[in-house]
């Protein structure tokens, strides 16, 4: 079994590629993973005999021992960004070979950051190079699953992304219903699949999360905490955080400095 927990990720060789017509690498089989990420223009791709139309917010997955060539024979030029990087032996990514990104600024600023740190080599690059590389593998796998994942989980994640936007915001079973798209019964089933819980006590949840942090990193007064991460009542704040920790808000506060 993979365990994804310890990727292990090891990256070696980094670029940015603004490339020009008659641009062409020959047919090649590398000995580690390469993502390629296209901010624009496109470029002829082959793996052997199976040609790809690369373009602008694709992302290409290049395997280890994989016979490929690139080529750019017309404008508009393609301008990419290469990572090389190996993972431990017998893994895989769970990517196709070339994948359409949605939030292309996201990975476009993750390769951005990889490249000033792979150029920059101070004293701790390889460490920071390791954790981007790790960033990216998993960015461009959340946006493939997101979009293969099944349409009530999908719906799900909407209402989920609505709801970190304000975790202090109050809301309604109908109206979270409403932005998922389905009936009430029908949308209370697919977030307790998603989530193991209710959309109430997902939110309760989340707020004491937040009230934690500023527990142990504030000198807020607990009644202010609990007005400032929603809860108007702060005997009912208490006892939610009980449940939750094992310990009131006061006693986990000072358990900080046993």
């Amino acid at each position: 079994m993979v365990n994804w927990e310890h990727l292990n990720v090891k990256p070696d060789y980094m670029v940015r590629r603004q490339t020009w017509i008659g641009w062409d690498i020959i047919p090649r089989r590398l000995n580690c993973f390469e993502l390629m990420y296209a901010v624009k223009g496109e470029c002829d791709v082959w793996w052997g005999d199976e040609y790809v139309l690369v373009k602008g917010g694709d992302m290409v997955v290049f395997r280890p021992g994989e016979l490929h060539r690139l080529s750019v024979t017309r404008e508009p030029c393609i301008d990419i960004y290469c990572v090389h990087f190996h993972i431990p032996e017998g893994m895989d990514l769970p990517l196709p070979r070339v994948a359409q990104i949605s939030h292309g600024h996201r990975i476009e600023s993750v390769f951005k950051e990889m490249l000033d740190v792979y150029q920059g080599r101070d004293a701790l690059y390889q460490w920071r190079q390791n954790m981007l590389t790790e960033q990216l593998i998993w960015e461009v796998c959340m946006e493939v699953y997101q979009k293969n994942a099944p349409m009530e989980e999908r719906r799900v994640r909407k209402v989920l992304d609505y709801i970190h936007k304000d975790p202090y915001g109050h809301y309604t079973l109908d109206e979270l219903a409403e932005k998922s798209g389905v009936k009430k019964t029908a949308f209370l089933q697919a977030f307790r699949s998603v989530t193991g819980t209710t959309p109430k006590q997902y939110i309760i949840d989340l707020r004491l999360e937040n009230a934690r942090e500023l527990l142990l990193t504030t000198s807020m007064p607990i009644s202010e905490i609990a007005e400032h991460c929603g809860f108007t009542d702060a005997f009912y704040f208490s006892r939610c955080f009980r449940n939750r920790f094992s310990k009131g808000p006061r006693e986990y506060r000072k358990a900080r400095y046993e």
